[in-house]
């Protein structure tokens, strides 16, 4: 099983979160991937590295998501932005960095994208094969959404 792309391959992720709900609701129970009568669980196409998926895939889905928004909202509150603000000589008038919003921004952001990504594969473990090429994005993804709903 693979992590989903960059960024979760969207740019509205309420959707994609309500996309779960709504493939839940299907009765895949009553799709069979051969002609047998052996009860096998159905597949849907997912759409995604031209994989078939099943309930327990999307049901996985749904518990990264859960996963990475807990660490994007973890990660905004656990990383202070001061000691990235000394580093970068935010304060100090001699410093090329005094005052420069835009590299404080980029520091801080980089720290707390890289805490959110740290929690998510450790918390998901080797569940998902790529998970730790895009836990960035995904957590950056997950930050924007907790800037818009909260």
């Amino acid at each position: 099983q693979w992590a989903p792309p960059f960024r979760f391959g969207t740019d509205d992720l309420l959707s994609y979160i309500l996309l779960h709900d709504k493939l839940l609701e299907f009765d895949m129970e009553g799709f069979d991937d051969d002609d047998d009568d052996d009860g096998e669980e159905g597949v849907f196409i997912g759409g995604h590295v031209n994989q078939v998926g099943t309930r327990q895939d999307i049901l996985l889905s749904q518990e990264l998501l859960e996963v990475v928004l807990d660490a994007a909202s973890d990660a905004l509150m656990a990383v202070d932005i001061n000691p990235i603000a000394v580093d970068i000589g935010f304060f100090d008038p001699n410093s090329i960095g005094f005052s420069n919003r835009w590299a404080l921004f980029r520091d801080y952001k980089t720290v707390v994208l890289r805490h959110c990504a740290k929690n998510v594969v450790q918390q998901m473990g080797c569940q998902l094969a790529g998970l730790d090429v895009v836990a960035e994005s995904l957590c950056d993804v997950g930050q924007l959404f907790w800037g818009i709903v909260a």
